[in-house]
């Protein structure tokens, strides 16, 4: 079974804290996680399942706004992470103001479970 968007987010949003709502729009570009930690803080999970995908990324722009620069500035969100499979994304290439978490599925006496590291902080280079 291969990786889906949809299921990283259905685990992965089991794992927050605060409001957390999916495929949802803000500040302009669509965010595939957004976790509202505080009335103003917001923390943004951009899933990737590919290298295109990843690189891709960096060209969305919205009204003449490019999602990295408003990311790079704190205009967007308060934290920006990439989630992918383990070792899709170097953490080498993760931009220095976002972090990296890896996904990987391990079989658990009867059922897959999904385990979620984080890589790379935002903030901290690598």
């Amino acid at each position: 079974m291969r990786f889906t968007e949809q299921k990283i987010q259905e685990e992965f949003s089991k794992t927050l804290l605060g409001t957390v709502e999916l495929n949802v729009w803000h500040n302009g570009f669509e965010a595939d996680i957004l976790n509202r930690v505080a009335p103003d803080a917001f923390i943004e999970y951009e899933i990737k399942i590919t290298q295109e995908d990843f690189f891709a990324d960096f060209f969305k722009e919205n009204k003449g706004y490019h999602k990295h620069e408003l990311i790079k500035s704190g205009m967007h969100v308060n934290q920006f992470w990439y989630i992918c499979p383990f070792a899709t994304i170097a953490p080498g290439i993760v931009p220095l103001y976002a972090g990296l978490i890896y996904v990987r599925r391990l079989w658990k006496v009867d059922k897959y479970v999904y385990d979620f590291i984080r890589v790379k902080l935002p903030g901290v280079p690598v």
